[in-house]
């Protein structure tokens, strides 16, 4: 909730993998009408994080939107400890020899 400029957050225990397949196929879309695509590999069973379920969904949002300019492909994935979630956004790799 924004309020003259300022972000007041509201916390809640949330399932990650959830809000980000939730995310993934407007990011799909508008990376389709700019001619590139969003790849995503979410592990089943993320941990449930703290977090502003808005505030987290405009994040990955963003992050992907910035993404559409390229080939991208977001990670998410457990940290070692079980209790952290890992969030990687990176180039695709390039497609292979296979690919039509």
């Amino acid at each position: 909730v924004r309020e003259r400029g300022a972000l007041t957050l509201r916390p809640e225990r949330v399932a990650l993998g959830d809000v980000v397949r939730a995310v993934l196929p407007a990011a799909r879309a508008r990376a389709a009408r700019a001619g590139h695509a969003v790849d995503a590999d979410v592990a089943p069973a993320l941990p449930r994080v703290r977090a502003d379920v808005a505030a987290l969904h405009e994040a990955l949002a963003l992050l992907l939107t910035a993404g559409a300019r390229a080939d991208v492909a977001l990670e998410a994935a457990p940290g070692a400890d079980g209790t952290h979630v890992r969030l990687v956004l990176r180039p695709a790799p390039p497609p292979g020899p296979d690919a039509t």
